[in-house]
């Protein structure tokens, strides 16, 4: 299952569970391109150009850099107390 976020203005906030749907996303290089489809079947694919691990209670993590457009994210440990944070921008 992984949801989507669009409340911060110009980025796309990708939300999903490891392990499952977002597991691939723990060994995805710098320069992967990861594409998704929108509810009208046009395909957005994107370039990782960052990834970082955050602590949920570090308060709200911004882009990496500039020109980022999606950031994906996933949990690290059991817990959901560590996450893999992970930045695109379009490919």
């Amino acid at each position: 299952m992984a949801a989507i976020d669009t409340c911060i203005h110009g980025l796309t906030y990708f939300v999903g569970h490891n392990p499952g749907v977002f597991t691939p996303l723990m060994s995805m290089p710098i320069g992967e391109v990861i594409t998704w489809w929108d509810s009208a079947g046009h395909a957005h694919p994107l370039r990782i150009v960052a990834e970082r691990r955050w602590d949920h209670t570090s308060g709200t993590l911004g882009p990496a850099t500039g020109g980022v457009v999606a950031q994906f994210q996933t949990c690290i440990t059991a817990d959901g107390s560590v996450n893999l944070i992970v930045d695109a921008v379009p490919a």
